[in-house]
């Protein structure tokens, strides 16, 4: 991978990176799971609700395992979270057979939710106890590149064993890619100089103090203030979209084989936008490119509700997905480079709680909706995306160029 690295780190880079590729399967083949089972009995509610429970643990949950993984062995941590998913989703096998995108499967979903929220930190902490410093960058895209090709093969393998077995049976292949990562991230070898499982800082003594600085933090980063409540509302729109109104569209319209295909053309345009990543040295005006980038996500939204032209479906999914990979790069980038490292923590917990917040509330939104009026859904979508976009983006460009002469946005450059 990295010619300067040991064998030994490229190693556990490596097992690292297919723990969460693995992990990329296992809910991509859940997701599957239960699209194809909501669409199979027009249940655009049961899914909104099985969405919602599995991602309304973030808003909370995120702050808990950003503390845990600072104060808990991270492989202990990351290994339990694995082994708790995969018991539900095994568990959910048997489950949606009986009660379908009923209420036991719902508890299951929520059940998995708080487990992921609880311990994806303390996984996604383990990179920087197995590389050095110099190799991070390096390191992370091949995890990304990993993390997005199991978000390929997962809705292509899904729908050819759901055609072949049944929808339920995902369940059951999503676990066994849990299982499979669990042994993998036991066996990490953490290095000494890169291991700092613990933070000390009094400003992190504890949630309660945590909480109590997010305002002072708004305060210091004034860019925090716009961009994540802006990517609060543009997620929540973008996934309530993407991830129930437009499944359900365009299985019923065009069948199962039509949206795993365009779940996998998204994929891989995360894969294309990781490696282009890769190539990129530090740009200006990073927090303007991540929301130019993230505007491409628009493209499927409003090309699925107005245009019933297939190729244009998949060749939108593509940007949009390969928009999505590099706004994230550079969204995270900007925390990266312009957060003190005292702050690091905190900002991430905020960015990831608040930011993925309103997910689950867009989902119970969209449920509601069905799919009587899926052309108008999308198509109104798509404007509100847009709306806030033109709001957003002036406020982004006048702090980066405030910014470029010091290379720091803080609350100094408005």
């Amino acid at each position: 991978m990295v010619k300067n690295v040991g064998s030994v780190v490229r190693w556990q880079v490596a097992k690292l990176a297919l723990v969460q590729g693995m992990q990329a399967m296992s809910s991509a083949f859940f997701t599957c799971g239960v699209v194809f089972t909501g669409a199979a009995s027009s249940d655009s509610l049961g899914l909104a609700l099985v969405l919602m429970f599995k991602t309304l643990p973030t808003l909370v949950m995120a702050f808990l395992g950003g503390v845990l993984a600072d104060r808990l062995p991270r492989k202990t941590l990351a290994s339990g979270m694995l082994g708790g998913l995969a018991i539900s989703y095994g568990v959910g096998t048997w489950v949606v057979q009986l009660s379908g995108l009923g209420w036991p499967v719902q508890a299951i979903s929520l059940a998995a939710g708080i487990i992921g929220a609880v311990g994806s930190p303390a996984l996604f902490a383990l990179l920087p106890s197995i590389a050095p410093p110099e190799d991070i960058v390096r390191a992370n895209g091949l995890i990304r590149t990993f993390r997005n090709a199991g978000s390929v093969v997962g809705p292509l393998l899904g729908a050819w064993l759901a055609q072949l077995i049944s929808p339920s049976f995902l369940f059951l292949d999503g676990a066994v890619c849990l299982a499979v990562s669990m042994p993998l991230v036991l066996s990490l070898k953490l290095i000494p100089s890169c291991d700092d499982e613990a933070n000390n800082n009094d400003d992190d003594a504890s949630m309660i103090s945590a909480l109590r600085s997010i305002p002072s933090l708004f305060h210091t980063y004034i860019w925090l203030a716009v961009g994540v409540p802006f990517w609060a509302l543009f997620l929540a729109v973008q996934s309530g979209a993407t991830d129930v109104t437009m499944p359900l569209w365009v299985v019923q319209e065009s069948g199962r084989g039509a949206w795993s295909l365009m779940a996998s053309i998204t994929s891989s345009g995360y894969i294309c936008g990781s490696l282009i990543a890769l190539k990129l040295e530090r740009p200006r005006h990073m927090f303007s490119k991540s929301v130019l980038f993230g505007a491409l996500a628009i493209m499927p939204i409003f090309v699925v509700g107005t245009l019933d032209i297939q190729v244009l479906w998949y060749v939108a999914s593509f940007v949009a997905g390969l928009g999505l990979e590099l706004s994230g790069v550079f969204w995270g980038s900007t925390m990266q480079t312009c957060v003190d490292k005292r702050h690091m923590g905190r900002v991430s917990s905020i960015d990831y709680a608040i930011s993925f917040g309103l997910i689950p509330l867009a989902y119970g939104l969209y449920g509601f909706t069905g799919t009587i009026h899926a052309a108008v859904v999308l198509t109104v979508s798509s404007s509100i995306m847009i709306v806030l976009v033109i709001i957003v983006f002036p406020f982004c460009y006048l702090i980066d160029h405030r910014s470029n002469s010091s290379g720091i946005i803080n609350s100094s450059d408005v």
